[in-house]
């Protein structure tokens, strides 16, 4: 055996040495996809001997993927770079590099944003080549593949063994690449969890998932059954959130834990409590981080805290609009946070400004550095900053300085997580996908924003994906979690009551621990000056 990858339960070890064919895996939360991905690629190259330049793994995210490969370079070394691992988009990039040709590419060709495309014409007649949105990637490789037979049959022989994680979250263009590149029973293995696919709003169809074994007929399937990450009343907890709209039969799921904290539900009298509620529990299960919130008596600490940093808490909403009010709470206690959003990296504001001072700075670290101390004088600016030039270096390294931005346009924001940093991380719960933090708030889980309701016609199937997210946000904890809901908030323009959300119907009582927001009293909560 691997010795780095020794230890896989009797599941998991089935999954990973079941090397040909096609392999269905339904992988809960928590059951440790990602090992097993990487333990069965490692186990093709170094036992059975398989080139390292014939394995295709795909992923959803720039993220996932830097993480398999940060993997399997500790047991393929300088090998796992003739792998090719990463997203469909980048498959779909590095194909139209190379044949792009045989579609009517030029070999200048260059990537721009989706709301460009109206002034494509404009943009090639600058002399930078035709530009290819983000949104036309994916379709032109499936149009190269299945019109251009040589090229099909080239990339078939080439990629011989294909992995994809988060299958549930296909869409149909990139169900059409896969099926493309893998005839039927081709070795492919594709692991998921239907009960996670959150992402239909961008058109991803958890129905390719459920069809697998009819594409591939023969197809090994496999459940992984245990979490590692979360303690037994949580996991039993998600699990009956899920059940009412589950799309794994007879599903199991168990803890392989000992620890047995409830999930605790807080009930806040207002969308303001609510957020001085989660800065104070914060502080409360923290121990304090300053001498104001330990003379106040706000911070009290524990023996869940043991260890625990800012890094280690994960504040999760449905909607960018509830963020404001969580910042302002932060803030006013001195705590330091960082907020993701959904969004193409290239997106963010600072970007083109740090991409003008890396090229002018010729891409010299030291340079950009004392250029950085020189533009940034606000630390939260200065921090961001350095999180994107990192990036970029690395980018710029890995890809060559002149496919940065064509590199940005290809990740997402979550990509630069500065996962080091000390800092309180503020999330959708859709951005929260593939993380998990010790201690997770899931905040504003009320009826009409989760489930999140537009109008009186809900789209079919839409309030069962709104019931996956809600699962999706409870697993990433991994000691505890922390749900609230507001009996009052303003929404879409006006004070509104709420009630809370009635997914929390299937939750035994067993499993929680309620509590109410006691009735404030005495001075309003005073601003601190903050040491970060």
């Amino acid at each position: 055996l691997l010795p780095a990858l020794e230890g896989l339960d009797p599941e998991q070890r089935t999954a990973a040495e079941t090397l040909e064919g096609p392999v269905l895996v339904v992988a809960g939360p928590g059951a440790g996809k990602t090992r097993v991905l990487t333990w069965r690629i490692a186990r093709l190259v170094a036992e059975k001997n398989v080139k390292p330049d014939s394995v295709l793994a795909l992923t959803f995210t720039n993220r996932a993927a830097d993480e398999m490969r940060k993997r399997l370079k500790e047991t393929l070394g300088d090998a796992v770079s003739k792998l090719f691992i990463g997203t469909f988009h980048s498959l779909a990039y590095r194909l139209l590099r190379e044949f792009g040709r045989h579609v009517g590419l030029p070999d200048d060709w260059h990537l721009v944003p989706d709301d460009e495309a109206r002034n494509s014409e404009k943009t090639a007649g600058k002399g930078n080549g035709k530009p290819v949105t983000m949104d036309a990637l994916i379709p032109l490789a499936v149009h190269l593949l299945s019109t251009v037979q040589a090229v099909g049959n080239v990339c078939r022989q080439r990629w011989q063994w294909v992995s994809v994680d988060e299958y549930q979250d296909l869409d149909e263009t990139q169900y059409r690449l896969l099926r493309e590149l893998v005839p039927t029973g081709g070795n492919i293995f594709a692991i998921g969890d239907p009960d996670q696919a959150i992402y239909g709003f961008r058109g991803s169809d958890v129905g390719f998932f459920r069809r697998f074994t009819e594409d591939h007929p023969g197809a090994r399937v496999i459940i992984l059954k245990r979490n590692y990450r979360s303690g037994r009343k949580l996991v039993r907890a998600a699990l009956q959130a899920i059940r009412p709209a589950t799309l794994v039969p007879d599903r199991i799921l168990e803890s392989a834990l000992h620890d047995d904290l409830p999930v605790t539900i807080h009930e806040a009298a207002s969308d303001r409590g609510e957020a001085q509620f989660v800065a104070d529990a914060i502080e409360r299960i923290i121990g304090g981080h300053s001498f104001l919130s330990v003379d106040s008596g706000r911070a009290d600490g524990g023996p869940e805290a043991e260890g625990l940093s800012f890094s280690d808490f994960a504040v999760l909403y449905r909607t960018e609009a509830q963020s404001g009010l969580i910042e302002e709470a932060l803030s006013r206690s001195g705590m330091p946070f960082q907020r993701r959003l959904h969004r193409r990296l290239s997106d963010n504001p600072m970007f083109d400004e740090l991409l003008n001072l890396c090229v002018s700075s010729a891409w010299s670290r030291r340079r950009i550095e004392k250029m950085l101390a020189e533009h940034f004088s606000d630390q939260a600016a200065g921090a961001e900053a350095k999180r994107l030039v990192a990036w970029m270096l690395s980018a710029a390294e890995q890809y060559g300085a002149d496919s940065v931005m064509d590199q940005a346009r290809l990740a997402c924001d979550a990509d630069a997580w500065d996962s080091r940093a000390d800092r309180i991380s503020l999330l959708t719960l859709h951005a929260a996908k593939g993380l998990e933090f010790p201690v997770v708030f899931i905040t504003g889980c009320e009826d009409g924003i989760l489930p999140l309701r537009f109008g009186k016609q809900a789209k079919p199937g839409s309030e069962d994906e709104e019931r996956r997210l809600l699962f999706v946000g409870m697993t990433r904890a991994r000691r505890i979690l922390i749900i609230s809901h507001a009996a009052r908030r303003l929404w879409r323009g006006r004070v509104r009551p709420m009630k809370p959300s009635p997914f929390l119907d299937a939750i035994e009582e067993s499993l929680l621990k309620r509590q109410k927001a006691a009735p404030r009293t005495g001075r309003p909560h005073e601003m601190q000056l903050t040491l970060f």
